[in-house]
């Protein structure tokens, strides 16, 4: 294979009026217009991450049956039921929101306000256009009472830990 020297290298000019440059020209803003759409919609989403560490929520004690919320600063949401403590995502599985500063949580469920998706209080799905449940992660009650969840260890949606 021969190689070139850069002086090798001749520019290639193009005339005003030559079709090649019209054509060169709208290739490039098309690239350019693709490029900042996309940039436009990394700006736009959320792009947090699930943490991968452990996250310590609080004292178990102050979680009551019927509670469900949202974790400040981390996208999980906490909650209790009359089997015990769970934890889950609150990303929407339609459209990666966290729904913690994107959607409203209500008695009924929780709802993501840009694709308008409805879960119900475990996480389920209960209106699309998302059609997969809450990711749901392992919590356990540590030594001194607090709960930390585990969300690097996902779990099956009815896993429980149990108040002591």
């Amino acid at each position: 294979m021969r190689r070139f020297l850069p002086s090798e290298f001749k520019p290639v000019y193009f005339k005003r009026s030559s079709p090649s440059l019209a054509v060169a020209q709208r290739i490039v803003v098309h690239c350019l217009a693709v490029m900042l759409h996309g940039l436009a919609i990394l700006a736009c989403n959320t792009g947090t991450s699930t943490p991968v560490v452990p996250v310590t929520v609080g004292q178990a004690s102050t979680y009551g049956v019927g509670y469900l919320g949202f974790v400040p600063g981390n996208p999980i949401l906490i909650g209790r039921d009359s089997g015990g403590y769970y934890a889950m995502s609150s990303y929407c599985t339609f459209d990666d929101w966290d729904l913690s500063t994107s959607g409203t949580l209500n008695d009924q469920g929780l709802s993501c306000d840009q694709c308008d998706s409805l879960y119900d209080r475990l996480g389920v799905v209960k209106r699309g256009p998302a059609s997969r449940i809450l990711a749901h992660f392992q919590v356990v009650i540590d030594a001194t009472g607090n709960l930390v969840v585990h969300p690097e260890v996902e779990v099956a949606i009815a896993a429980r830990t149990a108040p002591q």
